[in-house]
């Protein structure tokens, strides 16, 4: 009777493993801030997306200029 247990608790737990690993992660999002001291841009990454006044609120844009110079 034990030994039934043991395996049905590895079971649930081999599964709510297998099963977290499901979820994957997120997709990012990335948007970029300018320096104005250096005309770089630099990267910023979220997993949720931004309104367009979180965006100006926070000084970013969403896609980088033609010329943009990027720093990592």
């Amino acid at each position: 009777m034990k030994k039934k247990s043991a395996l049905a608790l590895l079971f649930a737990v081999l599964a709510s493993i297998a099963l977290s690993g499901c979820a994957g992660t997120p997709d990012a999002h990335t948007y970029w801030r300018k320096n104005p001291q250096t005309e770089t841009y630099s990267r910023h990454d979220t997993y949720s997306r931004l309104s367009a006044d979180e965006i100006r609120e926070l000084g970013l844009v969403k896609e980088l200029p033609e010329d943009a110079k990027t720093i990592n």
